[in-house]
């Protein structure tokens, strides 16, 4: 109720008869439950899975709205899956987790994963994953969490943005 339509009226001048560039960003914050999937030049989607054995094999089962709550000890893989239509330097793919979700591995550091070559930062709430160069096409990256509290939980938002080129983002619609 605080943002009205005359906030949104941009006007942009050049003065000069040079080649120029820019970028336009209308920042607002939602509730977690409500985001949508969207996305300029790339897009993004998180799943998560259930991680069980049987006879030796890993089993995937898809964590939904409708599935049973989670329980405490449960191994959760988040699979990370996006594409860019075109070659991007410096990209910055921030995952949040579910609050009762820790990771496996707490480790920070360089890694290469399905051909992809990244930094990997393990924080609070979140992993963020630096991505120096990044050729068009399709990508999967993995994340393994242990289930610390049992229950039903909602995920916060996920982004995967060029840093140099910000219009260039997309966010991954909100899972419970």
């Amino acid at each position: 109720k605080d943002i009205h339509p005359t906030q949104a009226k941009v006007t942009i001048a050049k003065e000069r008869a040079l080649p120029a560039w820019g970028d336009l960003t209308w920042q607002y914050y939602e509730d977690a439950d409500k985001i949508q999937s969207s996305g300029t030049g790339m897009s993004l989607t998180v799943t998560y899975y259930k991680v069980e054995l049987e006879n030796g094999k890993e089993i995937l089962t898809a964590i939904t709205q409708d599935s049973q709550s989670i329980t405490k000890g449960d191994r959760i893989r988040a699979c990370i899956h996006f594409t860019t239509d075109r070659s991007m330097d410096y990209l910055k793919l921030h995952i949040s987790r579910p609050a009762a979700l820790e990771p496996t591995s707490t480790h920070s550091g360089y890694a290469y994963h399905n051909g992809l070559a990244h930094y990997r930062s393990i924080e609070d709430k979140n992993t963020t994953f630096y991505i120096p160069h990044i050729a068009k096409g399709s990508y999967l990256l993995e994340c393994d969490h242990w289930v610390s509290q049992s229950g039903h939980y909602i995920c916060g938002a996920s982004t995967i943005q060029c840093m140099y080129a910000p219009a260039f983002i997309a966010t991954a619609t909100s899972q419970t």
